[in-house]
């Protein structure tokens, strides 16, 4: 029952809403952080990716804000976590996945935005 206890690492990709505005996207990037913090976790990092084009469409969207968290919380908090999101129209797709604890590609992605190579 100890190892349920116990906090491990994750990392949360969450797509936005891309016609949400400024204001309304600080609110729920804090309401995801909030809805962490409520289930027991603790933000390590976030940090915003900005507006991307899409894949394919998703709710009829073609863009999306990419929000990225790294957060410590107990596992059996994953899926409450996973409800809420799910219940937010402002969420277009999350997807959470325990942290390998290697570094996140954030210097890929700023790369990559800012044209550079690899």
């Amino acid at each position: 029952m100890e190892q349920q206890e116990r906090q491990e690492e994750y990392e949360g990709l969450f797509v936005l809403d891309p016609n949400l505005s400024e204001q309304e996207l600080a609110k729920i990037q804090g309401q995801i952080a909030e809805q962490i913090t409520k289930l027991g976790g603790t933000i390590e990092r976030q940090q915003s990716w900005g507006k991307r084009r899409l894949a394919y469409r998703v709710k009829h969207r073609r863009d999306g804000y990419y929000q990225f968290m790294l957060f410590q919380i107990k596992t059996a908090a994953i899926s409450p976590l996973e409800v809420w999101c799910s219940l937010n129209d402002q969420i277009l797709r999350r997807l959470v996945v325990r942290s390998t604890g290697a570094p996140a590609p954030v210097q890929l992605v700023e790369a990559s935005a800012h044209g550079e190579s690899q």
